[in-house]
């Protein structure tokens, strides 16, 4: 039978023409646990940060770039385009998408701006890393410098092992 989404509910295409005037909280089907699961009043335990992995380029400089401390939208694209040196210079729309994303995927969470902040714009949205942000970015870390390590191994003419 064909499912169609209202929001976050699954209502089977038989249910809602059965449910005009019927309360639909007695027919609506919740799916376990989506990725935009956020986890925060909820019994179950935080989802596995390997479930992330690998994260997209874009993903992993901005965690890396929101270090310990709240930053805003340009504070993040500058603070990328130091660290890689000017190699990488993040575009305003893909930036805000993927600070969309990462919102979503429960990575960041809009906070207030610290008391350090020296600008007066009340637009600005200021960003932090949340404890799961944290062990993806941490996962990432490893994954990536094992895939490092076996690089140079394979370039020593040793065969790598990854697991």
């Amino acid at each position: 039978m064909a499912r169609r989404t209202r929001g976050r509910r699954l209502i089977t295409v038989a249910q809602r023409k059965t449910t005009d005037k019927v309360s639909v909280e007695r027919n609506v089907q919740r799916p376990r646990h989506p990725r935009d699961h956020r986890h925060r009043h909820c019994h179950c335990a935080m989802p596995s940060p390997a479930s992330f992995l690998p994260l997209t380029h874009d993903t992993l400089l901005i965690l890396l770039a929101l270090g310990d401390e709240p930053a805003h939208g340009y504070g993040i694209i500058r603070d990328v385009e130091v660290r890689t040196g000017g190699e990488v210079a993040l575009q305003t729309g893909a930036l805000y998408r993927t600070l969309k994303r990462m919102l979503r995927d429960g990575f960041i969470v809009g906070c207030a701006a610290p008391a350090t902040a020296d600008s007066d714009d009340a637009r600005r949205r200021y960003y932090r890393v949340t404890r799961l942000g944290a062990a993806v970015r941490a996962a990432e870390i490893e994954r990536m410098s094992r895939l490092v390590h076996a690089a140079r191994l394979g370039a020593l003419g040793k065969r790598p092992r990854l697991a």
